[in-house]
């Protein structure tokens, strides 16, 4: 069936099959059919073949598997790809428990045996770094396949909207600033959404290391999103008619007993609305919230496509109901492509082992949901937000709005932000919600200065919203471009002309030529975007000439 026949489901195919196993049984033994059939039979994984599916999941031949193991592969058959152990462990553990289950009742194993098998290691390998990324990614995808494909639809091929490159980038920034910051700013955990403004997931991050917990912080955590869920009170703010010019004061309030206080304690007086989200003003938000109305604030809440419960009260307006991040993300998606309400996805199609589509995505989302000189309005006080607000730690010099958020008691810090090409979030905080070190979504999570090793902090992995990572800002791939670069983080032009020193620039591109057969075009990508990010001079100190090409440049560099 597999070698000869479609995947069609009619009387004919059926009158197929019978014809081929008559002549199959009148030429073969039983132990040769199904010796041709597991040397045939796809595995999951891109293996074909029983020893070939050994290698890739245990790192041994078919005959030297053990019984736990060969259950495993016997297990496999029927959904190979839903049930592979490098993406979906569990599931091939409960399915490899029902092939003893079916070998007791077969006769072929005693009870005593199967529950000692239940408790043997797999063995099985460890995926490579390649295999590796996504783990929390492709969990969330297999969640959805059955919904739109049903339970058991065989061999499959999912196009998903991962962008691997951006993911890389996240877990590693990720894991780098927790490893290098989390100890001394009591954070264990964080998570890393990046996706399109359309809502297609570039990147997904739901902790800081898959292997030692599975638990998806980007979707499955509910988290105080405090400031963060301002631009969602200024929104209703504005559909109930204030403007960003518009003056409000900051002073102390009493509301029914409830007397919020900003960060840190003081009060601005006078300052228009704009200034006042720039500066993440508690008591403005409360004013404004007032105006509003909870109603309108909540409905915007559902519009934007939060759908988990939230408070009915004006502690609302300092982010007091809980959100998940992906949620949260998709809703700063709606403000980033102009007032279009956003799904977020990660499934563009699937397709059967003979390319037959089975799904395919159509449309984005329920439509417009905001005003476009509402989203105007708003975009433009957020990207006050970044360039003078409590967001300038993840100023780039280049458009960027965003809102930072800290929830009660620093329990969880927030960074949210887009550019035109893609909308990033990053939580940072800990499980079991006790306190960081005073951590704010200002600091780690917005934080972009560079540390060795690492070219930008965690919010360069989650904001690539700020540039669709490093290939649209320089035209550099982003594993090069971070070998070697030390020093200030550059906020202006100015800054960018002495960006790396010469002995840096020297190892950045050797490091480049050596990385991979792609390296002169990196190369070219850097020399042609020169004179945007270094002076000429700096560009001369380092021997760069305009008229070189990229071959004869990085022979150059490697020759000393």
């Amino acid at each position: 069936k597999n070698l000869f026949l479609s995947s069609e489901r009619s009387l004919k195919r059926k009158l197929q099959e019978v014809m081929l196993a008559l002549a199959l049984e009148h030429r073969f033994t039983k132990d040769q059919i199904l010796a041709l059939y597991l040397n045939r039979v796809y595995f999951g994984s891109g293996t074909y073949g029983i020893d070939a599916a050994s290698q890739a999941y245990f790192g041994v031949p078919a005959t030297e598997l053990s019984l736990r193991q060969a259950t495993v592969i016997a297990g496999l058959l029927k959904a190979p790809s839903k049930l592979s152990p490098l993406s979906n462990p569990k599931g091939a553990s409960e399915r490899a428990n029902e092939v003893l289950d079916n070998m007791v009742e077969a006769g072929f194993l005693s009870t005593d045996a199967r529950n000692a098998e239940r408790n043997q290691p797999w063995g099985y390998r460890l995926p490579t770094d390649e295999r590796r990324i996504a783990r929390y990614f492709l969990d969330w995808i297999m969640e959805q396949v059955e919904g739109f494909v049903g339970p058991e639809p065989g061999d499959i091929v999912i196009k998903t909207t991962l962008d691997a490159d951006i993911q890389i980038a996240a877990e590693t920034e990720l894991a780098n600033m927790i490893a290098q910051s989390g100890t001394a700013s009591r954070v264990e955990q964080g998570a890393v959404v990046v996706m399109t403004p359309t809502g297609a997931v570039r990147a997904m991050v739901g902790g800081k290391n898959y292997g030692e917990s599975q638990f998806n912080r980007a979707v499955q955590a509910l988290r105080q999103p405090g400031s963060s869920f301002k631009p969602i009170i200024y929104e209703a703010g504005i559909e109930a008619g204030v403007g960003p010019e518009q003056i409000f004061v900051d002073q102390p309030i009493n509301i029914r007993g409830w007397q919020p206080a900003n960060f840190d304690e003081k009060f601005r007086g006078r300052m228009t609305v704009r200034e006042a989200l720039a500066q993440s003003i508690n008591t403005v938000a409360v004013q404004i919230a007032e105006k509003a109305g909870l109603p309108r604030i909540i409905g915007v809440a559902r519009r934007l496509g939060l759908t988990t419960a939230l408070p009915p009260n004006l502690s609302l307006a300092l982010g007091s109901g809980e959100v998940t991040l992906i949620e949260l993300t998709a809703a700063y998606a709606t403000f980033a492509n102009g007032g279009t309400g956003v799904w977020s996805h990660g499934i563009d199609e699937i397709d059967d082992a003979q390319g037959n589509v089975l799904y395919k995505r159509q449309g984005d989302g329920p439509g417009r949901v905001l005003e476009p000189t509402d989203v105007a309005m708003m975009n433009s006080m957020m990207t006050g937000v970044v360039e003078h607000g409590t967001g300038t730690a993840a100023n780039i010099g280049r458009p960027t709005a965003g809102k930072t958020g800290t929830s009660s008691d620093f329990r969880d810090a927030w960074f949210m932000g887009f550019t035109n090409e893609l909308v990033g979030g990053v939580w940072m905080g800990n499980d079991d919600g006790h306190q960081t070190k005073r951590v704010t979504g200002g600091g780690l999570p917005a934080d972009s200065s560079p540390h060795p090793d690492t070219f930008y902090g965690v919010s360069k992995a989650a904001m690539e919203a700020l540039g669709s990572l490093y290939h649209s800002r320089f035209g550099i791939d982003v594993t090069c471009l971070r070998i070697g670069a030390f020093g200030p983080r550059p906020r202006t032009a100015e800054d960018l002309a002495s960006w790396l020193s010469h002995a840096d620039a020297v190892r950045l591109f050797a490091a480049c030529l050596r990385a991979e057969p792609a390296s002169f075009r990196i190369l070219w990508g850097i020399s042609a975007n020169t004179r945007r990010w270094w002076s000429l001079s700096e560009a001369e100190a380092i021997g760069y000439h305009p008229e070189d090409d990229a071959d004869r440049y990085a022979r150059q560099i490697l020759a000393g």
